[in-house]
């Protein structure tokens, strides 16, 4: 489950709505929407605050718990360019 599923099951458990979560966030909420659609790119500093905001752990939202594998290499994680 990628951190955009996550941040709305996590709301939807809360009992929030997107426009609250954008009110809070201090954006609208097609902006907001786009983060739970994952049809953008999501600064660091906008997880920590939906986190903050849901109250979870950040790792909860990005799923840290998953053991790094070769399987990650194999798909480009960790290549530079």
């Amino acid at each position: 489950m990628e951190y955009a599923k996550r941040v709305r099951a996590l709301r939807e458990l809360k009992g929030y709505t997107q426009k609250r979560m954008a009110i809070e966030l201090g954006i609208t909420q097609s902006r907001y929407s786009i983060i739970e659609n994952h049809a953008g790119q999501c600064k660091l500093e906008t997880l920590l605050k939906v986190s903050a905001i849901l109250e979870v752990p950040l790792h909860t939202i990005l799923d840290l718990t998953q053991p790094v594998n070769e399987s990650m290499f194999a798909a480009g994680w960790g290549t530079r360019k």
